[in-house]
């Protein structure tokens, strides 16, 4: 479904390139939506989360799909 909506959003003709955008993830819970949007030419990956918990979880998501997919960056 993100990659649906995103390509969708693409297709409305953005006023500027998508490098040239933030993705901002507000209540962004495990980070899932987060993780897909790192995959694209986003200029940054922004989350934010109020449950400690589920904040915890996303930090721990972001450090293993780092490792996995090798990426320093976001």
């Amino acid at each position: 479904m993100f990659e649906a909506l995103v390509k969708r959003w693409l297709k409305s003709r953005p006023s500027a390139r998508v490098e040239e955008f933030t993705f901002v993830d507000v209540g962004a819970g495990m980070g899932r939506a987060m993780l897909l949007a790192a995959r694209m030419p986003f200029r940054a990956v922004v989350g934010a989360e109020l449950n400690p918990a589920l904040a915890k979880i996303a930090q721990r998501n972001l450090v293993l799909w780092r490792r996995r997919v090798g990426h320093g960056r976001r």
